[in-house]
């Protein structure tokens, strides 16, 4: 069955739609959607969204000015808009169908962030599926990870 995508823009969500799904993996803990939204004066979120089951585990960890690398061992230059970068990684995840098709943004951008510039794919390698969050400050900021459902939210606040 084909897997349509479609991104949708708004004020204050980006999502990504799908219109089916027997190509994906039940139990992979596939990512289907990736959405950035302001919730609060200096709180921004990025929720990423898994069909059927959440990975094993997930990070977020500021590297400051330094763009992170893939688990994967690459080394290529990597651009993303930011000054200082959040590297969020999923471990026991995959963001592609069985037939290796993408099933998440590459890229997501939203307007009136407190912090956030772009959240952008690094790598979907061996279980491992990972992003940078590209920040539009240089203060480190505090950040959450919270698990809910079939989602887990990277709460990204300004100090």
């Amino acid at each position: 069955m084909w897997l349509g995508r479609t991104i949708v823009a708004g004020t204050g969500v980006a999502a990504l739609v799908i219109s089916g799904t027997s190509c994906l993996e039940p139990g992979a803990n596939t990512l289907t959607g990736v959405t950035m939204a302001r919730t609060a004066t200096n709180t921004d979120t990025v929720t990423f969204t898994f069909f059927d089951t959440l990975p094993g585990t997930a990070t977020a960890n500021y590297t400051g000015t330094t763009v992170p690398h893939g688990t994967g061992g690459d080394d290529y230059p990597y651009q993303i808009d930011g000054k200082t970068f959040v590297f969020v990684v999923f471990h026991s995840a995959q963001s592609h169908d069985q037939r290796g098709r993408g099933t998440a943004q590459g890229a997501v951008y939203q307007k009136n962030m407190a912090s956030i510039a772009e959240t952008e794919i690094r790598e979907d390698f061996e279980g491992y599926v990972s992003y940078v969050i590209g920040l539009n400050t240089t203060k480190a900021p505090r950040l959450s990870v919270v698990r809910s459902g079939n989602t887990i939210r990277v709460a990204v606040t300004k100090t």
